[in-house]
């Protein structure tokens, strides 16, 4: 059986979401949605490459320049990593473009001084690592392990989760970063001689 990619039901939602706000007249009246869909591949450069394309009217990629069908763009939907929306931040806000992020990120882009066009859908993370760590007491699980993958946001989320799961009496036993390459995990075996002391795992993923 073909793995379907766990991205693809996000895109079907979408598009899901725009045909009905266009098929019913009671939502957005005498106006219709338009999309357009890009890759990030994980990857700042990829991802600046893709909003050159996207603010661009002509075939080359050169904003403020109009030479084809004008694209009238009222925001941008993204859920990338912590370095690849402050890149996004930094394009769009030149054009004043609402950039709406639908997963995790990080407390940095709150700042509204630096990132005035940026929103999120989900309340930022202070909120979930107190929930965390009620969670933790209320089952008595004071070893834990801490896994995350090895970039900015992993970073973030270790650093801060650690310092407030120490400040509550709880031990971190077990602490690793997981480089992500090529989409396969790949994990260092040699630490893992403390999973046996370890009630719980909590494992920071970003999709």
């Amino acid at each position: 059986m073909r793995k379907i990619n766990p991205f693809y039901w996000k895109i079907l939602s979408f598009l899901f979401a725009v045909q009905e706000i266009n098929q019913d007249p009671k939502f957005l009246s005498n106006i219709t949605l338009g999309y357009t869909i890009q890759d990030s591949y994980f990857d700042v450069k990829m991802t600046s490459d893709a909003l050159m394309d996207l603010l661009s009217t002509g075939e080359a990629n050169v904003p403020n320049y109009s030479c084809g069908r004008q694209k009238n763009i009222l925001a941008l939907l993204e859920g990338a990593a912590t370095d690849i929306s402050i890149q996004i931040s930094a394009m769009l806000g030149t054009y004043k473009i609402p950039q709406i992020s639908y997963t995790f990120a990080s407390h940095v882009l709150s700042d509204k001084t630096q990132f005035p066009f940026f929103y999120r859908t989900l309340p930022s993370e202070g909120t979930q690592y107190s929930g965390i760590v009620k969670l933790l007491h209320n089952f008595r699980w004071i070893l834990i392990g801490v896994l995350a993958p090895d970039n900015d946001d992993g970073q973030t989320f270790m650093r801060t989760l650690t310092t407030l799961l120490t400040r509550n009496e709880i031990c971190v036993v077990l602490s690793q970063t997981i480089s992500l390459v090529a989409f396969n995990i790949r994990i260092n075996l040699k630490q893992f001689y403390k999973w046996t002391q370890v009630n719980v795992f909590i494992y920071f993923g970003e999709q």
